[in-house]
Parts: structure tokens; C-alpha cells; sequence
């Protein structure tokens, strides 16, 4: 059986090892919860581009398997409505994330029942981010 398509997704493409993008991850988690007729997806962006070099060249020509990350992509109906890539530290902040996503009109508060159910950061990643968040605290002080 074929996935349906959501009626509006948000693709993060993102580095495991970037704590602009573990950012990022908090950032949509908020989101998440108050838009869920949303779908909230996150992709390895250099497995993404290794994997699917002919739709990433299609769809967002500047990223390159060392460039271009993190990135968002709003998708509504199955088509790409806006790409927002190599973000900043400066860029990860809800309001300036939340704009751009209602802004690519993305943004649903009605949940369909097929998809009901949105990514959620798993436990090991929660940790990972609550380690990291620690260590930046300790680099400020």
C-alpha cells in the first residue's frame, strides 16, 4: 500500500553532529506540539544527499554532502512551498522559525486522523541535547 501524503510536512535536513541543528530539534518539538496537523520529519542531511542525489539537485540545488546544513524544507500537498538552508546559531530562535513556516503556509492546528501521530525526539536524542545544552552553559560561564 502506498503512504498517503500529509497535507503539510516540515522536513528538517540535519547533522547528528551539529548543535545548531540539536537546536534546531528543540525548536520544532515546541512546534510540534501546538501544530500538530503538521508532520514534523527529520533526515541525516548527507545520507539525504548521498541517497536521493536527483531529487536534492531538483529540489535544493546549494546543499552539497559538506554545505547547506541545517536545512528546512515546508512541504504542502506533496509540494515544496519554501527551503530555508544553512541556518545560523542566530536563525534557531521559535519566532524566527514559527514566521517562516506560517509564512510557507504550513503551519496546521487540524489534526487528520491519518496523521495523527508526529515525530518526537526518541530519549537517547533528548539526552544527547540535554548533555549539550549543559556543556554550552559551562563554555558561557
Amino acid at each position: 500500500r502506498a503512504a498517503s501524503i500529509p497535507p503539510a510536512a516540515v522536513i528538517h535536513l540535519y547533522d547528528p553532529d551539529s548543535k545548531i541543528c540539536a537546536a534546531l530539534d528543540l525548536c520544532l518539538e515546541l512546534l510540534g506540539e501546538t501544530y500538530r496537523g503538521t508532520k514534523f520529519i527529520r533526515s541525516d542531511g548527507k545520507l539525504t544527499h548521498i541517497t536521493n542525489q536527483d531529487l536534492v539537485a531538483e529540489v535544493l540545488p546549494e546543499l552539497t554532502e559538506d554545505s547547506g546544513i541545517p536545512a528546512l524544507i515546508a512541504v504542502k500537498d506533496g509540494q515544496v512551498e519554501s527551503i530555508c538552508s544553512r541556518l545560523s546559531e542566530e536563525a534557531i530562535e521559535k519566532h524566527a522559525v514559527e514566521s517562516f513556516l506560517l509564512q510557507a503556509n504550513v503551519l496546521l492546528t487540524d489534526v487528520t486522523i491519518e496523521f495523527e501521530e508526529y515525530c518526537r525526539i526518541r530519549p537517547e536524542e533528548d539526552a544527547l541535547i540535554e548533555n549539550m545544552m549543559r556543556e554550552k552553559l559551562k563554555l558561557n560561564r
